[in-house]
């Protein structure tokens, strides 16, 4: 259990309906974020939620898997590698990994360890 104490898990999705989570209001049509269950953000812009959940839980010498989902243009999954690199500057030893997941419903699926 040491090795998962350590471990967050969020999801990037597009809400299909308006709704209210963890005190977060969502409009349909617009991204959230959660992060270990919870809600964290919405937003129109769903790479502002994954930076917005991702740095919800960073610490320095982290490691970042992002699973990339089938609606995310790989163009697109291109910019939000650069924009999370970028946003994350300010981390010491940070690894980040981008992987074509392809999963339904979920823009993105991220886990920082």
């Amino acid at each position: 259990t040491d090795i998962l104490d350590g471990l967050h898990v969020g999801s990037v999705f597009r809400a299909s309906r308006d709704a209210a989570m963890s005190g977060v209001e969502v409009i349909q049509g617009q991204f959230m974020v959660t992060v270990d269950g919870d809600a964290v953000d919405a937003s129109e812009d769903e790479l502002e939620m994954l930076i917005a959940g991702v740095k919800s839980v960073m610490h320095h010498g982290a490691l970042v898997a992002v699973y990339v989902g089938e609606e995310v243009a790989v163009a697109e999954a291109s910019d939000a590698e650069n924009a999370l690199v970028e946003a994350l500057d300010e981390y010491n030893r940070v690894d980040i990994q981008f992987v074509r997941g392809d999963q339904p419903h979920y823009a993105y699926l991220f886990a920082v360890e």
